[in-house]
């Protein structure tokens, strides 16, 4: 018996979620960028990564599509990522943020 559509909503939001950390992970070794890697393009490449990733693991979609809850949980985890690397990143030891 196949998902409900509830059921591959949440396990979407949960790949994207986890494709987003992945790639971070793997992106935090040079080798693994390449020449042409920016950060700014993270956010976008983890939600096409995921959006991939969605469309192989749930080839029978009830409903919403699938594809787009995987991407835009990607995309949102990625942000988050970024954003809390780079306040970690910017903060000195007594937590002031440095300029």
């Amino acid at each position: 018996m196949g998902l409900t559509k509830k059921a591959q909503i949440k396990r979407a939001k949960a790949l994207g979620e986890a494709v987003a950390e992945e790639l971070f992970t793997s992106m935090q070794n040079p080798r693994y960028r390449g020449p042409n890697f920016k950060w700014e393009g993270y956010s976008d490449m983890a939600a096409q990564f995921a959006r991939v990733q969605a469309f192989t693991a749930f080839p029978h979609q009830i409903g919403e599509d699938i594809e787009t809850v995987a991407a835009e949980a990607a995309r949102q985890k990625a942000s988050e990522l970024l954003n809390k690397t780079l306040n970690s990143e910017t903060q000195s030891h007594d937590g002031k943020i440095q300029n």
